[in-house]
């Protein structure tokens, strides 16, 4: 799991370890390391979008996907697709090729349980991300 807001890392890790072991961070170098460590087994990556760091959420997950080229992915963020960065606007559709979903803050925990639910049982639909995705650079395009 990688927020780097210390409130909202603490209270996803309090929700998650009632159910799954976690390794939380707030750090991208560190999610990275721990993605590249042979010795830990990761079934998921949380990760927000936007950090306070050059490295982003995305750029995290995809290095992450050479290492687990099936890891499902739950991508969260504050900021909709259509306010992302270029690179992680890209990188999301790299990322869509994928197990990947999408959840915008503020969301619950129940609508967390249940995505993270479906993309660990394989019960999970590109349709949602793939509209979400389409319906931001329609927007984005609009605005060039």
């Amino acid at each position: 799991m990688l927020e780097d807001d210390q409130d909202s890392l603490n209270v996803l890790h309090w929700v998650l370890e009632r159910h799954y072991t976690v390794v939380k961070t707030d750090n991208a170098d560190h999610a990275i390391d721990v993605c590249q460590n042979p010795k830990d087994q990761i079934s998921l990556i949380v990760a927000d979008i936007l950090l306070r760091s050059p490295v982003s959420g995305t750029q995290v997950c995809l290095e992450a996907r050479s290492c687990y080229p099936g890891i499902p992915i739950l991508l969260t963020s504050g900021t909709p697709l259509e306010g992302w960065r270029e690179v992680d606007f890209e990188n999301f559709k790299v990322l869509m090729s994928g197990r990947v979903d999408f959840l915008q803050k503020p969301f619950t925990v129940s609508t967390l349980e249940s995505k993270i639910e479906k993309l660990l049982n394989g019960d999970w639909s590109a349709i949602e991300a793939q509209a979400l995705y389409e319906n931001a650079a329609s927007y984005r395009t609009g605005l060039k």
